[in-house]
């Protein structure tokens, strides 16, 4: 599924006009980059085994959380830690799930605490 969600964001930035196409085309890159850091988790994952990536639905949540995040979130990734990733998607779900707010902060530096543990 994420690889014609891939196919479709190109034929987007194909089919526009030249003065629409710098933004629009750049947006699409970016997305690009996000769905090809996601996939690239989604593998690593289910190559390690992790249960959780063979739920129907899973596929799904991962995009939409590279989607809520920053082209340099998907950037800064690293796809040898996919589990990293991950952990940082359920604390994003938790926060979500407890109705807090979310500043952007609070959990880079939650994240950034988790991967310094396992660092150790």
């Amino acid at each position: 599924m994420l690889m014609v969600m891939k196919e479709v964001l190109a034929e987007s930035c194909d089919s526009r006009s030249s003065m629409e196409s710098n933004n629009s085309c750049k947006q699409v890159q970016q997305s690009g980059h996000k769905l090809e850091v996601s996939n690239e988790i989604l593998q690593r994952l289910r190559e390690n085994h992790v249960a959780e990536t063979f739920y129907p639905s899973f596929e799904d949540e991962l995009w939409t959380h590279f989607k809520r995040g920053t082209v340099r979130y998907a950037i800064d990734v690293n796809v040898e830690r996919a589990e990293d990733v991950l952990m940082h998607k359920k604390l994003q779900f938790y926060a979500l799930q407890a109705n807090e707010p979310q500043p952007q902060s609070q959990m880079k530096k939650c994240f950034n605490l988790h991967m310094e543990f396992l660092q150790r």
